[in-house]
Protein backbone atom coordinates (compact mmCIF):
# COMPACT_ATOMS: atom_id res chain seq x y z
CA UNK A 1 0.00 0.00 0.00
CA UNK A 2 2.94 2.35 0.66
CA UNK A 3 4.03 2.10 -2.96
CA UNK A 4 0.46 2.39 -4.23
CA UNK A 5 -0.20 5.59 -2.31
CA UNK A 6 3.13 7.12 -3.28
CA UNK A 7 2.46 6.33 -6.92
CA UNK A 8 -1.01 7.84 -6.70
CA UNK A 9 0.39 10.96 -5.08
CA UNK A 10 2.79 11.43 -7.98
CA UNK A 11 0.04 10.81 -10.52
CA UNK A 12 -2.30 13.41 -9.07
CA UNK A 13 0.46 15.97 -8.66
CA UNK A 14 1.13 15.62 -12.38
CA UNK A 15 -2.57 16.00 -13.13
CA UNK A 16 -2.65 19.15 -10.99
CA UNK A 17 0.42 20.59 -12.67
CA UNK A 18 2.47 20.51 -9.45
CA UNK A 19 5.47 18.38 -10.35
CA UNK A 20 7.59 20.74 -8.24
CA UNK A 21 6.22 19.16 -5.06
CA UNK A 22 8.32 16.53 -3.34
CA UNK A 23 6.82 13.13 -2.47
CA UNK A 24 8.54 10.98 0.15
CA UNK A 25 7.38 7.46 0.93
CA UNK A 26 6.19 6.95 4.49
CA UNK A 27 5.96 4.01 6.85
CA UNK A 28 4.28 0.85 5.63
CA UNK A 29 3.15 -0.51 9.01
CA UNK A 30 1.91 0.74 12.41
CA UNK A 31 4.41 1.90 15.01
CA UNK A 32 3.91 -0.89 17.55
CA UNK A 33 1.16 -3.32 16.61
CA UNK A 34 1.47 -5.98 13.90
CA UNK A 35 0.25 -5.11 10.44
CA UNK A 36 -2.90 -7.04 9.55
CA UNK A 37 -3.22 -6.12 5.90
CA UNK A 38 -4.69 -3.35 3.77
CA UNK A 39 -7.70 -2.30 5.77
CA UNK A 40 -8.69 0.35 3.23
CA UNK A 41 -8.87 -1.85 0.16
CA UNK A 42 -12.54 -2.73 0.55
CA UNK A 43 -13.56 0.91 0.80
CA UNK A 44 -11.05 2.44 -1.60
CA UNK A 45 -10.43 -0.52 -3.97
CA UNK A 46 -7.22 -2.31 -4.91
CA UNK A 47 -5.48 0.68 -6.48
CA UNK A 48 -6.66 3.14 -3.83
CA UNK A 49 -8.61 5.13 -6.40
CA UNK A 50 -11.78 3.16 -6.94
CA UNK A 51 -10.05 0.83 -9.44
CA UNK A 52 -10.20 3.53 -12.07
CA UNK A 53 -7.71 2.82 -14.86
CA UNK A 54 -4.79 5.14 -14.23
CA UNK A 55 -2.11 6.49 -16.55
CA UNK A 56 1.49 5.91 -15.60
CA UNK A 57 3.06 8.78 -13.70
CA UNK A 58 6.44 10.09 -14.82
CA UNK A 59 7.02 11.79 -11.47
CA UNK A 60 8.71 9.44 -9.02
CA UNK A 61 8.61 9.50 -5.21
CA UNK A 62 11.87 10.34 -3.51
CA UNK A 63 13.40 7.24 -1.98
CA UNK A 64 15.70 8.17 0.88
CA UNK A 65 17.95 5.16 1.30
CA UNK A 66 19.51 6.51 4.47
CA UNK A 67 16.68 8.76 5.67
CA UNK A 68 13.15 7.81 6.61
CA UNK A 69 10.17 9.97 5.78
CA UNK A 70 9.83 10.68 9.50
CA UNK A 71 13.40 11.94 9.65
CA UNK A 72 12.79 14.08 6.59
CA UNK A 73 9.85 15.63 8.44
CA UNK A 74 12.00 16.30 11.49
CA UNK A 75 14.77 17.94 9.49
CA UNK A 76 12.36 20.05 7.45
CA UNK A 77 10.52 21.37 10.50
CA UNK A 78 13.70 22.06 12.46
CA UNK A 79 15.06 23.96 9.45
CA UNK A 80 11.88 26.08 9.32
CA UNK A 81 10.75 26.44 12.95
CA UNK A 82 7.26 27.80 13.41
CA UNK A 83 6.54 27.77 9.67
CA UNK A 84 5.34 24.26 8.92
CA UNK A 85 1.80 22.95 9.29
CA UNK A 86 1.55 19.16 9.12
CA UNK A 87 -1.63 17.64 7.68
CA UNK A 88 -2.35 13.96 8.32
CA UNK A 89 -5.14 12.27 6.39
CA UNK A 90 -4.48 8.72 7.50
CA UNK A 91 -2.98 7.01 10.55
CA UNK A 92 -0.51 9.25 12.40
CA UNK A 93 2.31 6.74 12.06
CA UNK A 94 4.79 9.01 10.26
CA UNK A 95 4.17 11.85 12.70
CA UNK A 96 4.47 9.54 15.69
CA UNK A 97 7.79 8.27 14.37
CA UNK A 98 8.98 11.83 13.81
CA UNK A 99 8.16 12.69 17.43
CA UNK A 100 10.14 9.69 18.62
CA UNK A 101 13.09 10.76 16.45
CA UNK A 102 12.99 14.50 16.99
CA UNK A 103 11.65 14.73 20.55
CA UNK A 104 10.54 18.01 22.07
CA UNK A 105 12.69 20.05 19.69
CA UNK A 106 10.72 18.73 16.74
CA UNK A 107 7.35 19.11 18.46
CA UNK A 108 8.18 22.70 19.45
CA UNK A 109 9.19 23.53 15.85
CA UNK A 110 5.85 22.49 14.33
CA UNK A 111 3.46 25.35 13.81
CA UNK A 112 0.27 23.29 13.71
CA UNK A 113 -1.03 19.76 13.03
CA UNK A 114 -4.34 19.33 11.24
CA UNK A 115 -5.55 15.75 11.19
CA UNK A 116 -8.50 13.95 9.67
CA UNK A 117 -9.43 11.39 12.26
CA UNK A 118 -11.32 10.53 15.40
CA UNK A 119 -14.69 11.64 16.69
CA UNK A 120 -15.91 13.12 19.95
CA UNK A 121 -19.48 11.85 19.86
CA UNK A 122 -18.56 8.22 20.61
CA UNK A 123 -19.39 6.98 17.12
CA UNK A 124 -16.83 5.38 14.83
CA UNK A 125 -16.80 4.21 11.23
CA UNK A 126 -14.37 1.30 11.47
CA UNK A 127 -15.67 0.04 14.81
CA UNK A 128 -18.68 1.22 16.83
CA UNK A 129 -16.37 3.49 18.84
CA UNK A 130 -13.36 4.24 16.63
CA UNK A 131 -12.71 6.17 13.45
CA UNK A 132 -10.57 4.29 10.93
CA UNK A 133 -7.46 6.49 10.81
CA UNK A 134 -7.01 6.49 14.58
CA UNK A 135 -7.95 2.82 14.91
CA UNK A 136 -5.33 1.78 12.36
CA UNK A 137 -2.53 3.08 14.60
CA UNK A 138 -3.88 4.19 17.99
CA UNK A 139 -0.42 4.14 19.57
CA UNK A 140 0.88 6.73 17.10
CA UNK A 141 -2.15 8.93 17.71
CA UNK A 142 -1.63 8.77 21.47
CA UNK A 143 2.01 9.77 21.04
CA UNK A 144 0.91 12.81 19.05
CA UNK A 145 -1.78 13.92 21.51
CA UNK A 146 0.50 13.45 24.51
CA UNK A 147 3.46 15.24 22.90
CA UNK A 148 1.49 18.32 21.92
CA UNK A 149 -0.23 18.36 25.29
CA UNK A 150 3.16 18.49 26.96
CA UNK A 151 4.20 21.27 24.60
CA UNK A 152 1.17 23.33 25.58
CA UNK A 153 1.94 22.72 29.25
CA UNK A 154 5.52 23.91 28.77
CA UNK A 155 4.37 27.02 26.96
CA UNK A 156 1.85 27.91 29.64
CA UNK A 157 4.32 27.32 32.45
CA UNK A 158 6.81 29.61 30.71
CA UNK A 159 4.13 32.24 30.21
CA UNK A 160 3.21 32.06 33.87
CA UNK A 161 6.84 32.57 34.83
CA UNK A 162 7.13 35.54 32.48
CA UNK A 163 3.96 37.07 33.86
CA UNK A 164 5.19 36.57 37.42
CA UNK A 165 8.46 38.34 36.57
CA UNK A 166 6.57 41.21 34.97
CA UNK A 167 4.31 41.61 38.00
CA UNK A 168 7.31 41.63 40.34
CA UNK A 169 8.80 44.54 38.44
CA UNK A 170 5.49 46.37 38.06
CA UNK A 171 4.19 49.00 40.46
CA UNK A 172 1.34 47.98 42.82
CA UNK A 173 -1.12 50.04 40.76
CA UNK A 174 -0.19 48.47 37.44
CA UNK A 175 -0.16 45.00 39.01
CA UNK A 176 -3.74 45.55 40.19
CA UNK A 177 -4.78 46.59 36.70
CA UNK A 178 -3.07 43.52 35.25
CA UNK A 179 -4.91 41.26 37.68
CA UNK A 180 -8.25 42.84 36.74
CA UNK A 181 -7.70 42.48 33.00
CA UNK A 182 -6.36 38.96 33.17
CA UNK A 183 -9.13 37.52 35.29
CA UNK A 184 -8.65 34.59 37.61
CA UNK A 185 -5.38 32.69 37.07
CA UNK A 186 -5.38 29.19 35.65
CA UNK A 187 -3.15 26.26 36.43
CA UNK A 188 -0.71 25.41 33.64
CA UNK A 189 -2.25 21.95 33.69
CA UNK A 190 -5.76 23.17 33.13
CA UNK A 191 -7.34 23.78 29.78
CA UNK A 192 -9.14 26.84 28.49
CA UNK A 193 -12.82 27.47 29.31
CA UNK A 194 -15.47 25.31 27.68
CA UNK A 195 -16.44 26.02 24.09
CA UNK A 196 -14.07 28.84 23.13
CA UNK A 197 -14.00 29.50 19.43
CA UNK A 198 -10.36 28.86 18.68
CA UNK A 199 -9.70 28.06 15.01
CA UNK A 200 -6.37 26.72 13.91
CA UNK A 201 -3.39 28.53 12.51
CA UNK A 202 -1.99 27.33 9.23
CA UNK A 203 1.39 28.09 7.77
CA UNK A 204 3.28 29.06 4.64
CA UNK A 205 4.52 25.50 4.31
CA UNK A 206 2.81 22.19 4.85
CA UNK A 207 3.68 18.55 5.10
CA UNK A 208 0.90 16.08 4.49
CA UNK A 209 1.40 12.53 5.58
CA UNK A 210 -0.46 9.25 5.34
CA UNK A 211 0.72 5.97 6.81
CA UNK A 212 1.92 4.06 3.81
CA UNK A 213 2.01 7.24 1.77
CA UNK A 214 4.51 9.97 1.15
CA UNK A 215 5.08 13.31 2.69
CA UNK A 216 4.10 16.06 0.29
CA UNK A 217 6.21 19.14 0.90
CA UNK A 218 6.12 22.63 -0.56
CA UNK A 219 8.77 25.17 0.49
CA UNK A 220 7.77 28.18 2.61
CA UNK A 221 7.57 31.67 1.21
CA UNK A 222 8.10 34.98 2.94
CA UNK A 223 5.48 36.65 0.76
CA UNK A 224 2.67 35.36 2.95
CA UNK A 225 4.00 37.23 5.94
CA UNK A 226 3.45 40.58 4.26
CA UNK A 227 -0.12 39.95 3.10
CA UNK A 228 -3.06 40.22 5.45
CA UNK A 229 -6.79 39.94 5.01
CA UNK A 230 -9.20 41.91 7.16
CA UNK A 231 -11.98 40.18 9.02
CA UNK A 232 -15.06 41.23 10.92
CA UNK A 233 -16.21 39.14 13.85
CA UNK A 234 -18.77 38.70 16.62
CA UNK A 235 -18.70 36.62 19.81
CA UNK A 236 -20.84 33.74 18.57
CA UNK A 237 -20.56 33.82 14.79
CA UNK A 238 -17.79 32.67 12.49
CA UNK A 239 -15.51 35.29 11.06
CA UNK A 240 -16.48 36.33 7.56
CA UNK A 241 -13.54 36.85 5.24
CA UNK A 242 -13.47 39.89 3.01
CA UNK A 243 -13.18 38.45 -0.48
CA UNK A 244 -10.06 39.21 -2.47
CA UNK A 245 -9.12 38.11 -5.98
CA UNK A 246 -7.52 34.69 -6.14
CA UNK A 247 -4.05 34.33 -7.59
CA UNK A 248 -3.28 31.80 -10.33
CA UNK A 249 -2.80 28.50 -8.58
CA UNK A 250 0.55 27.74 -10.26
CA UNK A 251 2.13 31.09 -9.49
CA UNK A 252 4.94 31.30 -6.96
CA UNK A 253 6.93 28.68 -5.07
CA UNK A 254 5.53 28.93 -1.56
CA UNK A 255 2.18 27.29 -2.15
CA UNK A 256 1.01 24.51 0.10
CA UNK A 257 -0.07 21.13 -1.14
CA UNK A 258 -1.77 18.96 1.42
CA UNK A 259 -2.46 15.25 1.17
CA UNK A 260 -2.40 14.37 -2.48
CA UNK A 261 -4.22 11.12 -2.11
CA UNK A 262 -5.88 9.26 0.66
CA UNK A 263 -6.11 5.48 0.76
CA UNK A 264 -8.56 5.79 -2.08
CA UNK A 265 -11.64 7.45 -3.34
CA UNK A 266 -12.92 8.97 -0.13
CA UNK A 267 -10.33 11.72 -0.55
CA UNK A 268 -12.46 12.99 -3.43
CA UNK A 269 -9.61 14.61 -5.26
CA UNK A 270 -8.20 16.12 -2.14
CA UNK A 271 -5.09 16.61 -4.25
CA UNK A 272 -6.63 19.29 -6.38
CA UNK A 273 -8.32 20.92 -3.44
CA UNK A 274 -5.07 20.83 -1.53
CA UNK A 275 -2.98 22.03 -4.44
CA UNK A 276 -5.05 25.17 -4.47
CA UNK A 277 -4.18 26.00 -0.86
CA UNK A 278 -1.88 28.98 -1.07
CA UNK A 279 0.28 30.34 1.66
CA UNK A 280 -1.63 33.60 1.40
CA UNK A 281 -4.93 31.87 2.16
CA UNK A 282 -3.45 30.05 5.11
CA UNK A 283 -1.45 32.94 6.57
CA UNK A 284 -4.12 35.61 6.16
CA UNK A 285 -7.03 33.29 6.83
CA UNK A 286 -5.97 31.44 9.97
CA UNK A 287 -3.78 34.03 11.67
CA UNK A 288 -6.27 36.87 11.30
CA UNK A 289 -9.17 34.56 12.17
CA UNK A 290 -7.47 33.56 15.40
CA UNK A 291 -6.38 37.08 16.25
CA UNK A 292 -9.94 38.34 15.93
CA UNK A 293 -11.85 35.30 17.15
CA UNK A 294 -9.82 34.65 20.29
CA UNK A 295 -9.69 38.24 21.49
CA UNK A 296 -12.45 37.75 24.06
CA UNK A 297 -11.06 34.34 25.04
CA UNK A 298 -7.65 35.86 25.78
CA UNK A 299 -9.17 38.13 28.42
CA UNK A 300 -10.67 35.14 30.26
CA UNK A 301 -7.59 32.95 29.94
CA UNK A 302 -4.41 34.79 31.00
CA UNK A 303 -2.29 32.04 29.45
CA UNK A 304 -2.16 32.69 25.70
CA UNK A 305 -0.48 29.38 24.82
CA UNK A 306 -2.77 27.97 22.14
CA UNK A 307 -3.52 24.37 21.12
CA UNK A 308 -1.48 23.17 18.16
CA UNK A 309 -3.69 20.24 17.12
CA UNK A 310 -6.76 20.68 14.93
CA UNK A 311 -9.17 17.76 14.68
CA UNK A 312 -11.21 17.37 11.52
CA UNK A 313 -12.97 14.23 12.68
CA UNK A 314 -16.25 12.55 11.86
CA UNK A 315 -18.13 15.21 13.79
CA UNK A 316 -17.35 17.80 11.10
CA UNK A 317 -16.85 15.57 8.03
CA UNK A 318 -20.35 14.16 8.48
CA UNK A 319 -21.63 17.69 7.93
CA UNK A 320 -20.48 17.50 4.30
CA UNK A 321 -22.27 14.81 2.25
CA UNK A 322 -20.74 13.58 -0.99
CA UNK A 323 -24.17 13.80 -2.60
CA UNK A 324 -25.15 12.85 -6.15
CA UNK A 325 -25.95 16.45 -6.99
CA UNK A 326 -22.58 17.63 -5.72
CA UNK A 327 -20.74 14.94 -7.67
CA UNK A 328 -22.65 15.87 -10.82
CA UNK A 329 -21.63 19.46 -10.29
CA UNK A 330 -17.89 18.87 -10.18
CA UNK A 331 -18.09 16.19 -12.87
CA UNK A 332 -18.55 18.91 -15.44
CA UNK A 333 -15.43 20.81 -14.40
CA UNK A 334 -13.00 19.48 -16.97
CA UNK A 335 -10.63 16.54 -16.86
CA UNK A 336 -9.89 16.87 -13.16
CA UNK A 337 -13.56 17.14 -12.27
CA UNK A 338 -14.34 14.01 -14.26
CA UNK A 339 -11.50 12.19 -12.52
CA UNK A 340 -12.89 13.23 -9.13
CA UNK A 341 -16.25 11.82 -10.14
CA UNK A 342 -14.81 8.54 -11.42
CA UNK A 343 -12.65 7.75 -8.38
CA UNK A 344 -15.55 8.36 -5.99
CA UNK A 345 -17.95 6.01 -7.76
CA UNK A 346 -16.70 2.85 -6.04
CA UNK A 347 -16.80 4.55 -2.64
CA UNK A 348 -20.29 5.99 -3.03
CA UNK A 349 -21.70 2.72 -4.41
CA UNK A 350 -20.21 0.64 -1.59
CA UNK A 351 -21.46 2.99 1.12
CA UNK A 352 -24.94 2.87 -0.40
CA UNK A 353 -24.91 -0.93 -0.14
CA UNK A 354 -24.02 -0.54 3.52
CA UNK A 355 -27.01 1.79 3.98
CA UNK A 356 -24.60 4.61 4.73
CA UNK A 357 -23.98 8.00 3.15
CA UNK A 358 -20.63 8.96 1.63
CA UNK A 359 -18.99 12.00 3.17
CA UNK A 360 -16.21 14.45 2.32
CA UNK A 361 -13.69 13.30 4.89
CA UNK A 362 -10.14 14.13 3.81
CA UNK A 363 -10.99 17.25 1.78
CA UNK A 364 -12.54 18.81 4.88
CA UNK A 365 -9.17 18.80 6.67
CA UNK A 366 -7.75 20.72 3.71
CA UNK A 367 -10.79 22.96 3.37
CA UNK A 368 -10.42 24.19 6.95
CA UNK A 369 -7.02 25.55 5.95
CA UNK A 370 -8.29 27.20 2.79
CA UNK A 371 -11.33 28.84 4.38
CA UNK A 372 -11.33 28.69 8.19
CA UNK A 373 -14.40 30.92 8.44
CA UNK A 374 -16.50 27.98 7.20
CA UNK A 375 -15.97 26.19 10.51
CA UNK A 376 -16.68 26.61 14.19
CA UNK A 377 -14.83 24.73 16.91
CA UNK A 378 -14.49 23.85 20.55
CA UNK A 379 -11.37 23.00 22.55
CA UNK A 380 -10.78 19.79 24.49
CA UNK A 381 -8.13 17.44 25.79
CA UNK A 382 -8.19 14.42 23.49
CA UNK A 383 -6.85 11.03 24.49
CA UNK A 384 -6.91 7.68 22.68
CA UNK A 385 -7.91 4.26 23.95
CA UNK A 386 -5.00 1.90 23.29
CA UNK A 387 -5.86 -1.06 25.54
CA UNK A 388 -9.58 -1.64 25.14
CA UNK A 389 -11.11 -4.73 23.58
CA UNK A 390 -14.20 -3.07 22.15
CA UNK A 391 -13.12 0.58 22.03
CA UNK A 392 -9.56 0.37 20.68
CA UNK A 393 -8.71 3.57 18.85
CA UNK A 394 -11.62 5.57 20.28
CA UNK A 395 -10.84 9.24 20.83
CA UNK A 396 -12.07 10.46 24.21
CA UNK A 397 -12.70 14.19 24.60
CA UNK A 398 -12.36 15.80 28.01
CA UNK A 399 -14.27 19.10 27.97
CA UNK A 400 -14.18 19.78 31.72
CA UNK A 401 -10.64 19.09 32.88
CA UNK A 402 -11.12 15.60 34.31
CA UNK A 403 -7.75 14.46 32.91
CA UNK A 404 -6.00 17.43 34.56
CA UNK A 405 -4.08 17.99 31.34
CA UNK A 406 -4.02 20.87 28.86
CA UNK A 407 -6.80 21.16 26.29
CA UNK A 408 -4.43 20.52 23.40
CA UNK A 409 -6.90 20.05 20.53
CA UNK A 410 -9.18 22.37 18.57
CA UNK A 411 -12.16 20.23 17.55
CA UNK A 412 -13.98 21.31 14.39
CA UNK A 413 -17.63 20.42 14.92
CA UNK A 414 -19.89 22.91 13.15
CA UNK A 415 -20.10 23.93 9.49
CA UNK A 416 -21.23 27.48 8.88
CA UNK A 417 -22.43 26.99 5.29
CA UNK A 418 -22.58 23.79 3.26
CA UNK A 419 -23.34 25.76 0.12
CA UNK A 420 -20.23 27.90 0.52
CA UNK A 421 -18.15 24.76 1.07
CA UNK A 422 -19.46 23.23 -2.17
CA UNK A 423 -18.95 26.50 -4.06
CA UNK A 424 -15.35 26.85 -2.94
CA UNK A 425 -14.51 23.22 -3.69
CA UNK A 426 -15.91 23.48 -7.21
CA UNK A 427 -14.20 26.81 -7.80
CA UNK A 428 -10.86 25.25 -6.96
CA UNK A 429 -11.49 22.21 -9.15
CA UNK A 430 -12.51 24.48 -12.03
CA UNK A 431 -9.10 26.17 -11.97
CA UNK A 432 -7.57 22.92 -13.22
CA UNK A 433 -9.49 22.76 -16.48
CA UNK A 434 -6.35 23.49 -18.50
CA UNK A 435 -4.31 20.60 -17.04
Amino acid sequence: MMWTCSRNACLILEMAGRTDVLVVKGSGEPMIRPYHGHSGIKVHAENGLGNVKLPKASLKPLDHRHKSAAMYMVEHCLAHPGQVTIVTLGPMTNLGLAIKLGGDSFVDSVRRVVFMGGSVNGRGNKTPAAEANINDDPDAAKIVFDAFGRRLQRERENLQKEKAREMLTASPASAAVSETVSGSPMSPLSGPPMSPRSPAIASPSSISTKSGNGIVVSPPSSSALSKKRKHSTSDDKAVEEKKQPDEPINQGVGKVVGQVIADGAESVAVSVAAAAVRENDMQRGWDDHVTAGVASHAVVDPLPGRPRLVMAGLDITHCVPLSDSFRARFRGLGKVGQFCYDITDHYVTLLAKWKSEAMMHDPTAIMCLIRPSLFESDVACIDVETKGEVALGATVADWRGHFQRPFQTIVLNRLVSLGDYYDLFCARIAQYKTH
